[in-house]
């Protein structure tokens, strides 16, 4: 049987919605939330050039329920649905269920547009086994729960669900049709006013009801009225880490760089911006000198030796590191991938000066985040260079102009060696 390639990604325009009258939608009070309900039986459906979810095509098949502009959407749950395709005459191969990706219109990450809300049905489910063929699926239930702050209610005040093929049998014909079923969104309750009034972030306990973020706040106090309503206790912090992902760094500028000590540190530059310079072409190792989402560490160490920071092998994205003498001082070393680390993690080396004050930078090959553990350790690495050349680090590289003598010293010794004879 032929195969497909069902990957798939769309951008769909906001023009304004047209709504259906033959398909009618309700929403349903239920407390401080609001259900939306959007029956899908008699829903078909195709690829998105086809102009299923534009709604200025004759395919268009969403259907559209008013609700407040800007309210947060929490979730949104599929039940019961049923789910009939074929093998249409004409194409080269069927039409599988696998193919259908229900769509939600709101304003997201990327604005006012569809965006994929999931995939029911999984797997190898052919329609059918010859041209005519017909196949039927289901019943089968799911859902999506949105991040916080990534999704809400379109400024037009509509919220429209609808259904694409990630494949196009070529044919102009339905991909399938939806025989029963239902979608169900729920919308967030409005906000509290102890959200985003109160100084403490979210993921630290107070004596008081609410936290920094409005968001992040209002979303926990939706399944725990107790947060806004009496205090921000151990328990909606803890909920608020788990839910909205760890607390800011404190060190993510510059001049706000913490105290690290020789050994390991847990790191996060989630939600960090970009503060560092521009990154020397001389640390440029063959994919540019993107550098971002960094944060910021000051280094004295009590002896001179070599200083060795890395990652390598200990975080959750693409790292990159840099050490420099001060924050607008000059740049002492820096690396992208290193030597035998996985996942583009990092490793560099630098002579320390017992006494001397370093700042570290940790972020991301082209602003790139995500968690990790950083390594401050005594020691080198091996020379990638010859293991004996006499240079100058010039000031247009990002160095201090000094000449050095690099020789490559042999295990067991280390830079303390050499500088002291």
């Amino acid at each position: 049987m032929p195969t497909h390639d069902s990957s798939f990604r769309f951008r769909v325009s906001t023009a304004a919605v047209v709504v259906i009258p033959a398909l009618l939608v309700g929403a349903v009070e239920a407390g401080d939330t609001v259900q939306l309900d959007f029956e899908l039986v008699g829903m078909s459906y195709g690829v998105v050039a086809d102009g299923w979810l534009d709604p200025e095509s004759s395919n268009y098949n969403a259907i559209e329920v008013a609700a407040e502009a800007g309210r947060r959407i929490v979730s949104a749950d599929w039940s019961g649905l049923v789910l009939e395709t074929c093998y249409n005459e004409g194409a080269t191969a069927t039409n599988w269920a696998s193919e259908l990706r229900l769509a939600i219109r709101m304003d997201g990450t990327a604005g006012e547009q569809f965006y994929d809300l999931g995939q029911p049905f999984a797997g190898e489910n052919a329609g059918g086994a010859k041209p005519g063929e017909c196949g039927t699926f289901g019943p089968i239930d799911g859902s999506t729960l949105f991040d916080p702050g990534t999704a809400f209610v379109a400024m037009d005040g509509e919220v429209a669900v609808g259904a694409y093929s990630t494949w196009d049998d070529t044919t102009d014909l339905v991909a399938g049709t939806i025989l029963q079923g239902a979608v169900v969104v729920t919308l967030g309750a409005p906000i509290p006013g102890a959200c985003g009034t109160a100084a403490q972030p979210c993921q630290e306990a107070s004596d008081e009801p609410g936290c920094s973020d409005a968001t992040c706040c209002a979303t926990i106090c939706d399944s725990d009225p107790f947060c806004c309503d009496v205090v921000w206790d151990e328990s909606c912090a803890a909920i608020a880490i788990d839910v909205c992902g760890p607390p800011a760094p404190t060190n993510d500028d510059c001049a706000d760089a913490i105290v690290i000590e020789f050994g390991t540190t847990p790191f996060s530059t989630l939600d960090t911006t970009d503060d560092g310079p521009e990154l020397p072409e001389s640390c440029n190792e063959g994919f540019g000198t993107g550098f971002g989402s960094d944060i910021w560490y000051l280094l004295t160490p009590d002896e001179t030796d070599g200083i060795v920071v890395s990652t390598c092998n200990n975080a959750t994205f693409d790292t990159r590191l840099a050490v420099y003498a001060s924050c607008d001082g000059a740049l002492i070393g820096c690396n992208d991938d290193g030597a035998d680390c996985t996942g583009y993690t990092s490793r560099l080396a630098f002579n320390g000066i017992a006494g001397e004050t370093y700042l570290l930078r940790v972020g991301g090959y082209n602003g790139a985040s995500g968690t990790g553990t950083l390594s401050v350790q005594n020691g080198e690495l091996p020379p990638e260079y010859p293991t004996e050349v006499v240079a100058r680090w010039s000031v247009d590289d990002g160095g201090n102009g000094n000449f050095y003598a690099v020789k490559w010293l042999g295990a067991g010794r280390s830079f303390a060696n050499a500088a002291g004879g």
